[in-house]
């Protein structure tokens, strides 16, 4: 779980734990790349979601740390991930994708460009579908399980 990469997976509801990271790593997660959660990040933001290191409710995803998921959004994070994948049903088998605009530090805004993103259909359809059963399982608990992000 290393890398530009956000994890998700599915915990017991009361039992996250900053220290519980290297028993994280052993559970069943998906890994999503920054550059596709970053092009997400819109409709991700729409969620309700709990920051565990600042102790507070928050919205959308704690970019660059934990973020808990409770059963009311898994629902809600179930439809726009249902609603993306919709959309990659209908891509090529290489997805391209329009990125951030970056440039050379230095010299002026205008002389960059947007970056390119590829990825496989095949395996953002996979990644996809996995998160969305995290988020039925969460659903379905009851509470009693959430979902816990890893930010980068």
């Amino acid at each position: 779980m290393t890398g530009l990469n956000h994890d998700f997976l599915v915990i017991d509801s009361e039992s996250f734990s900053i220290d519980n990271y290297e028993e994280y790593k052993q559970s069943d997660y998906v890994e999503i790349h920054d550059d596709l959660l970053s092009y997400f990040a819109d409709t991700l933001a729409w969620l309700s979601s709990y920051n565990p290191c600042m102790e507070e409710e928050a919205t959308g995803l704690c970019w660059y740390g934990p973020t808990i998921i409770k059963c009311e959004s898994a629902s809600k994070l179930k439809s726009i991930l249902s609603g993306w994948l919709q959309i990659l049903y209908e891509a090529p088998d290489i997805v391209s994708l329009k990125g951030s605009w970056s440039w050379i530090e230095g010299e002026s805004q205008d002389s960059g460009s947007y970056e390119k993103l590829t990825f496989s259909k095949n395996e953002l359809v996979v990644k996809l579908k996995k998160l969305i059963s995290f988020c039925e399982l969460v659903r379905s608990s009851g509470g009693n399980k959430c979902l816990l992000h890893i930010g980068i």
